[in-house]
């Protein structure tokens, strides 16, 4: 039996690129990648494997801690480049920052990358505007393509 997510991740990735061309025209290495994530380990990993290719990177752990960190980066106009976004998180969840980001800043929010272990991540990650998504476990290989592709 195919995989559901594998069939629909290069139509999703496919839709979402044009969307994004322009904010990758602007993108620029200085900018940080927002990871958003309650998992410490994987929190840590991806940091570490992203700092490791040349990006820089700022982690939180709550979707509250997020849109702080957005709101304080709007502030001196220094969105992050890319967001990548857990879905199920405790207390604000993944789809809840998202459409907190949405009513905040409208059309004007970083790319995002939906990372989750879920069966139907990459349908809800769709409906809230995600560039793409990334099924746990990935491969390291697929996490830099998809940065590179979305960040610059």
């Amino acid at each position: 039996m195919k995989n559901l997510q594998e069939d629909y991740a290069p139509l999703i990735v496919a839709e979402r690129q044009e969307e994004y061309a322009a904010a990758r025209e602007t993108t620029t290495a200085t900018r940080p990648i927002l990871i958003i994530d309650d998992d410490l380990n994987l929190l840590e990993m991806l940091a570490w494997t992203l700092e490791e290719a040349g990006y820089t990177v700022a982690a939180v752990t709550s979707g509250r801690e997020a849109l702080q960190w957005i709101q304080a980066a709007a502030a001196v106009d220094e969105l992050p480049a890319l967001i990548l976004l857990d879905l199920a998180m405790p207390g604000m969840n993944g789809a809840q920052v998202v459409e907190a980001m949405r009513q905040r800043w409208g059309s004007n929010v970083s790319p995002i990358i939906v990372i989750s272990a879920a069966q139907y991540a990459h349908l809800r990650a769709h409906e809230l505007g995600a560039a793409c998504t990334l099924s746990k476990p990935f491969e390291v290989e697929r996490l830099l393509t998809l940065v590179k592709q979305f960040a610059g």
